[in-house]
């Protein structure tokens, strides 16, 4: 299960929603259970994703499957569930899987003993140890759920008990919360770069290629790439019948690099306009020139605002 659950880590998105809010379970409980030192957070609006092929496949959603299959749970019982990295190799790195729904998550946990699961106690909670990968596997609450390496899960207790050692706490998440709308979205992304990565543009860049390269999503590859250097990137997926809203906001260094790449931005947009469609031009180029052409750009100070809508070609086009 190690396996599977690094490879989902490594996918992208993340979870941009409000965290002030008082509803308890879901996406509001799990924010504030994110360590502090994740890197990348994938979060998925499970129900509004399970049923759609498209979007599985965007998220790789059969390695989900086998996860919640391995460790016991109700697909149609799950209503989110968010991964979270700090992009150091397993098994030392931070690595985890939280899921919130209507499962009794202390008999799913329970139901590991009985299965030959060691158990350890973190933080006042049981986890359960699966001797294959020792990934282990507790419950937060009644309708929570977490799995993951050892560091992760002590990560989680962290973030449980002390909301300074919690994702939901770092500026760039509380400024890209606020940014994005408030529409709940089936697929969501955040990569906050620490500080160490932000002292080193090339770094930083080479995270953000690594982890925007799911699924083979060629135009939003290229305009993360485009994009480059920034503090944090936040992107929601949406689907409507044969298109998928994206939504892209990037907190770069400053104010400079912001108007900068803003201008390359909106060249490129330009350019696509007056290239057009060549009748050599590959199916694919062709479909990216149009999406580039319909992107929108807006910038306020170092925060950059991008909107485009892709089809299934560009976004899926394995």
């Amino acid at each position: 299960m190690r396996s599977r659950l690094a490879a989902a880590s490594l996918l992208c998105l993340c979870a941009l929603w409000p965290v002030g809010c008082g509803r308890t379970g879901g996406r509001q409980v799990s924010a504030r259970l994110v360590p502090a030192d994740a890197l990348v957070v994938l979060s998925v609006n499970w129900q509004a994703v399970r049923g759609d092929s498209d979007l599985l496949a965007i998220i790789k959603g059969a390695e989900f499957k086998k996860v919640l299959a391995d460790i016991g749970v109700d697909e149609k019982s799950i209503t989110d569930l968010l991964i979270f990295a700090d992009g150091v190799s397993n098994p030392h790195g931070s690595t985890g899987m939280l899921l919130s729904g209507s499962f009794h998550a202390p008999a799913v946990a329970g139901a590991l003993k009985k299965r030959g699961w060691p158990r350890e106690t973190h933080g006042g909670h049981d986890f359960y140890i699966n001797p294959a990968d020792g990934v282990r596997l507790g419950a937060l609450d009644s309708g929570v759920l977490v799995c993951g390496t050892k560091k992760g899960i002590e990560s989680v207790i962290r973030a449980k008990s002390d909301p300074n050692a919690s994702f939901a706490s770092k500026d760039v998440f509380k400024r890209l919360s606020k940014l994005f709308s408030p529409a709940k979205v089936p697929i969501s992304m955040v990569i906050a770069f620490p500080q160490q990565f932000q002292d080193a543009a090339d770094a930083a860049l080479q995270v953000s290629s690594v982890v925007m390269d799911f699924a083979g999503v060629g135009p939003l590859g290229q305009l993360m790439n485009k994009i480059g250097y920034s503090r944090a990137i936040g992107c929601s997926i949406g689907h409507e019948g044969n298109s998928f809203p994206v939504e892209l906001i990037a907190i770069m260094k400053d104010e400079d690099a912001a108007a900068f790449v803003s201008g390359g931005l909106t060249l490129l947009k330009g350019i696509g306009a007056l290239v057009g469609q060549p009748p050599a031009r590959s199916s694919e180029e062709a479909e990216a020139i149009r999406t580039f052409q319909n992107m929108s750009i807006s910038r306020k100070n170092d925060v950059l605002s991008i909107g485009l809508v892709m089809s299934r070609k560009n976004l899926l086009p394995n």
